[in-house]
């Protein structure tokens, strides 16, 4: 069983650092999560989060806007709460790292009321405030949660070492030749060789 939820908000006007809205949900869910389990989270750019490395949840933004009116935002999140024997027995389902709080937790995750609940509030506080305060309130939390720094990754063809996440939301990857932004797609990490 899971959780899925989202949230609508509309912004009188399109916030500045609107593309990097999913990552700041990514933060204070994230937090919402810490403080239900204590479970050392990271986030994977741009929009996983993970524990030990396997797929917790995700988030996905959607956007519309007008050009000189309001942006309507639908930020979703989903969160493995506890595999079902039947999911758990599939290899295809968990075959990607995918991991659920009832494993992570030992067995004792929170009520999906409970995750809900802190889940809508952090997601309300974000929103309320992300048009005046933009991404740069959650860059430096970003920074010390991102699973990428350091890995060697492939994004969408880019191969090199994620170096971090820039202030307008973008990856960082260093190649041999030059640091790119990557500003959307895939990210897989490769092995070390």
């Amino acid at each position: 069983r899971g959780l899925c939820l989202s949230v609508g908000w509309q912004f009188e006007s399109q916030p500045q650092d609107l593309a990097a809205l999913a990552l700041a949900a990514g933060v204070v869910a994230r937090r919402a999560l810490i403080e239900l389990t204590s479970l050392p989270i990271q986030i994977k750019w741009p929009n996983d989060l993970l524990f030990d490395g396997k797929k917790l949840g995700g988030i996905l933004v959607e956007l519309a806007a007008e050009s000189h009116g309001p942006c309507h935002a639908v930020v979703g999140i989903g969160v493995n709460v506890s595999a079902t024997p039947e999911l758990t027995g599939s290899p295809s389902a968990w075959a990607g790292g995918a991991v659920d709080l009832a494993t992570a937790t030992g067995d004792q995750p929170p009520s999906r009321n409970a995750l809900a609940a802190t889940l809508i509030d952090a997601l309300a506080s974000l929103l309320q405030g992300y048009a005046h305060d933009g991404f740069s309130g959650y860059h430096a939390e970003l920074a010390d949660a991102d699973y990428l720094q350091g890995r060697r990754v492939d994004a969408d063809g880019v191969v090199g070492t994620a170096i971090g996440v820039a202030a307008d939301g973008t990856l960082l990857v260093e190649t041999d030749a030059e640091v790119r932004k990557i500003l959307a797609g895939d990210v897989s990490v490769r092995p070390e060789s």
